[in-house]
């Protein structure tokens, strides 16, 4: 089954979007004159984050990872035909995989925290340079109709971003909510996958909902080799497919992601992983 949002999921994601209205609150009382403080209190939140995401990381992670894990466990249990002893233990294998994730999610946290730092020193900039052609306008033009607005307006309505995209710009709020659905999604089925090889298993059915996205559609009820990690879920953000073991080997598996059978565009997408 597809993994579900915990309690300390929630909490983070919450922190992040506390986090995105202090950030965009900060940068509309932002002057030429108080950069610096400004710099400094969204500073301060980012460190706050970090630190929350750390702590998120190292304590929930796991958990999502183990869930994934003792699912694996229980559908071997109920696996008609499977009848070696399961192997439960936690091992190496299991370790690295879990560090894997970690590392993974760490480096994905810090990079949008780091674009919010530096979306935010842009914005002050570009406002400084506003400034310098308000006072220009001030000075030159007789009667100007109250310049001063032009440099607020840069900053209202404005998200922060903190992930440039290909193809558009993520909000913190938007992004981190994003991010926190794949890692809890990643976490479990990676644990499903490395106890599934623990006990011999090599494939398994890729399981998608009815109304799944035309991306998931193309994979749904194929088999796959789990060796490909591209093949197993989560394709794309909050994708909610999930996968279920198979003895032996299935008639033509799908053995990685240039499989004639996989539609171009679903390539594109799980060949990001």
């Amino acid at each position: 089954m597809a993994p579900i949002i915990s309690a300390a999921d929630e909490r983070l994601m919450l922190a992040y979007q506390e986090a995105a209205l202090r950030i965009n609150r900060a940068l509309q009382d932002a002057t030429p004159r108080n950069r610096r403080v400004i710099l400094n209190r969204i500073d301060t939140l980012i460190r706050e984050l970090d630190a929350l995401t750390a702590e998120y990381i190292d304590a929930t992670l796991p958990l999502h990872f183990q869930e994934g894990t003792d699912e694996a466990i229980r559908d071997l249990r109920n696996l008609s035909g499977f009848a070696a002893s399961i192997d439960e233990s936690f091992g190496v294998v299991h370790q690295e995989a879990l560090q894997a994730l970690a590392e993974e999610a760490s480096l994905k946290f810090a990079t949008a925290l780091e674009g919010v730092r530096s979306d935010a020193r842009s914005k002050l900039t570009r406002m400084q340079r506003e400034n310098v052609v308000r006072e220009l306008i001030s000075s030159e033009v007789e009667g100007a109709n109250n310049p001063s607005a032009r440099v607020k307006a840069i900053f209202e309505g404005e998200k922060i971003e903190s992930f440039q995209g290909k193809r558009r710009a993520w909000g913190l709020e938007e992004y981190s909510s994003m991010l926190t659905h794949v890692l809890l999604a990643d976490a479990h089925n990676t644990g499903a996958v490395t106890r599934y090889a623990a006990n011999g298993i090599q494939y398994a059915r890729r399981i998608e909902r009815p109304d799944c996205c035309e991306i998931c559609r193309p994979l749904r009820n194929k088999y796959v080799w789990i060796g490909d990690r591209r093949l197993i879920p989560p394709s794309h953000p909050y994708c909610y497919g999930s996968i279920a073991p198979f003895i032996g080997v299935p008639e033509n598996p799908i053995m990685d992601p240039f499989d004639k059978r996989i539609p171009e565009r679903t390539r594109r997408v799980i060949l990001r992983r």
